[in-house]
């Protein structure tokens, strides 16, 4: 399983991702490809995409969006293609999560998933709180779901959130953590800033 986590301020965005990448096998069996990559990229100076539970759906949309130092224009043509690509996996077999990370305007992050019926959800973080999503497969049950919020509530607490150097190492420690709820997470990271 994949676990990313994105904490989003008015200012900056702090992504930081497990270097596993999971896909299906021939036999649509869930699998942990070898080597270690993110499942995110940066696409554009102010842009990052991030699509964890299939290497498959994140190469696809890399192609779709490699990386240029103008900012991608994702209206809803683009975002329709890319549901159709994250769709393309059946969600009985496989979660799909996608999240795009936009620092060209005011800061904001999208996500949704291969659900059938599921929508887009966008979150604006504000000077009075911060936008976060974590990003995770089924294997974590809504009952860890709970206890990986509040444990990042709790490490943001004795960390600190005002620094970006605050929010990446609650992150890091969050990484470990969920590491330690399902050992198919690698405690190895990797860590993408945008700043306006």
């Amino acid at each position: 399983m994949s676990f990313v986590s994105i904490i989003a301020s008015p200012e900056r965005v702090s992504v930081v991702s497990d270097c596993h990448l999971t896909d299906l096998d021939k036999n649509g069996d869930r699998i942990v490809l070898p080597g270690t990559k993110p499942s995110m990229v940066k696409v554009s100076e102010n842009q990052l995409v991030v699509c964890t539970g299939s290497a498959s759906a994140l190469k696809k949309i890399k192609k779709m969006y490699p990386f240029q130092k103008e900012n991608h224009v994702f209206n809803e043509t683009a975002l329709e293609a890319i549901e159709e690509t994250i769709r393309h996996v059946p969600f009985e077999k496989q979660d799909v999560l996608f999240a795009l990370v936009d620092c060209s305007g005011p800061v904001s992050c999208m996500i949704v998933s291969n659900k059938p019926g599921d929508r887009r959800q966008t979150l604006v973080p504000d000077h009075r709180r911060l936008a976060v999503l974590f990003l995770a497969g089924r294997e974590i049950s809504e009952e860890n779901a709970k206890r990986i919020s509040d444990e990042f509530n709790r490490l943001v607490q004795s960390t600190g959130k005002e620094r970006t150097n605050q929010i990446f190492e609650a992150q890091k420690k969050l990484n470990q953590y969920v590491a330690g709820l399902d050992h198919t997470v690698s405690q190895r990271i990797y860590h993408l800033l945008l700043e306006k």
